[in-house]
């Protein structure tokens, strides 16, 4: 496991802390958002580096079957079983394979689309908001959500910390 991805991933484990992440189950249940993408090319915005589509269309190719045969069943199965008896332990058991599919999502992401020597952990303010802006508003404008109003300076907000 790389650097970047560990550091990514603790990163991301800290944004589903707190009244934030709430909203962040929102855009994944009501607007299919790959949150761990969104949140990926936030992180990465955050470091200074913009992503084009095409980079963004490279994450997505090489995520697509992980989500789609890993991390989404196992989603679709823990979220079904009832929380009572012997149910509960076995739908706990699932959560965790899920935060380990996620974990696994990361590293595929980290790979696909690491930092460059260009970028830093420790961008300075001005030069990382618009990188962060810009990749936030590619991945959701195929929502069609708009990425001014209160509901989305609350979500930059929680995703820049």
């Amino acid at each position: 496991m790389s650097e970047q991805h560990s550091e990514f991933w603790q990163w991301a484990l800290d944004r589903w802390q707190g009244a934030g992440a709430a909203r962040l189950l929102e855009l994944q249940d009501k607007h299919n958002v790959v949150i761990l993408e969104l949140m990926y090319v936030a992180w990465l915005g955050l470091r200074g580096r913009a992503i084009s589509r095409e980079d963004l269309a490279q994450l997505r190719a090489c995520s697509e079957a992980w989500i789609d045969q890993v991390v989404l069943p196992l989603r679709q199965v823990r979220r079904a079983w009832k929380t009572e008896g012997k149910a509960a332990t076995l739908r706990a058991r699932l959560k965790t394979l899920e935060l380990e599919a996620e974990h696994g999502l990361a590293n595929l992401y980290a790979e696909s689309l690491p930092l460059t020597p260009m970028t830093s952990s420790k961008s300075s303010a001005d030069h990382s908001l618009p990188a962060f802006r810009h990749n936030l508003g590619l991945v959701l404008e195929r929502t069609g959500l708009q990425t001014t109003g209160e509901s989305y300076q609350q979500l930059e907000q929680h995703l820049r910390g």
